[in-house]
């Protein structure tokens, strides 16, 4: 029965059984690759999670880091300021910031007195500013100069223009009621001395005394009443009072 089992098989039966075992062995090798492949890619998805977790992490810390930055700039610069023995930062940062405001009250009177200038705090080598004047120029490209730079008369319409600003700071227990000028109305051109009258007349009808120091002679007629000292010789002196039209 075997060998007519065998004696009737097909022709080509043992090759055929021969190909379908190399591509049953085939099928396993590219099962087995396609497994190594999967297994590798699902790896690979896994690094680039942690990639991007990590990126996350790596932007919120720097974040943070860009916080901490900001706050330790700030207490740094209070240290900076405070922290020192002597305090010498702190009282010329706290006099820096009074010297603005008061320049800022200032330039409003300059406004109407001189228009082509505005104050403004000097600076040093640095560029930093400082304790003094200076001024800006409208007339030169906003150009900051030392106040040595200015005329005699405009000298003093910045001057005047301070005290105005000083005389604006009243409070209740100190109240600024009265503004004395000593001099400097002689070095005035009659325009800019109209300028800096209309100015004191304006101050005068809004509740503050103003009073000139001056030996200008023009100015009797501009003031409505007048302390007026003589001299009598022998290092001796006479002081009457005068009113307009007297």
């Amino acid at each position: 029965m075997l060998g007519e089992h065998r004696a009737a098989k097909p022709e080509g039966f043992d090759e055929a059984m021969q190909t379908v075992e190399v591509l049953r062995e085939a099928s396993a090798a590219a099962a087995e690759k396609l497994d190594v492949k999967t297994r590798a890619h699902e790896e690979k998805k896994g690094q680039i999670k942690a990639q991007e977790e990590a990126t996350a992490r790596a932007g919120k810390l720097r974040e943070d880091l860009e916080a901490a930055r900001r706050e330790h700039e700030v207490w740094e610069r209070l240290h900076d300021l405070i922290g020192r023995a002597d305090g010498e930062h702190f009282k010329n940062y706290a006099q820096l910031l009074n010297l603005r405001d008061l320049l800022g009250q200032a330039n409003d009177h300059l406004r109407r007195l001189s228009p082509r200038y505005a104050l403004v705090p000097g600076k040093n080598a640095q560029g930093e500013a400082r304790l003094t004047f200076a001024v800006r120029d409208a007339y030169h490209a906003d150009d900051e100069r030392p106040l040595s730079t200015l005329s005699d008369s405009e000298t003093f319409l910045v001057s005047l223009a301070l005290a105005l600003a000083l005389a604006d700071y009243r409070t209740v227990r100190m109240p600024i009621e009265t503004l004395l000028l000593d001099e400097g109305f002689g070095t005035l051109d009659p325009e800019t001395l109209q300028v800096a009258m209309n100015a004191l007349s304006a101050l005068n009808a809004a509740g503050t005394q103003v009073g000139i120091i001056s030996h200008v002679e023009g100015l009797r007629e501009r003031i409505d009443a007048r302390i007026v000292v003589e001299r009598m010789g022998n290092g001796r002196s006479k002081v009457k009072v005068e009113a307009s039209g007297a």
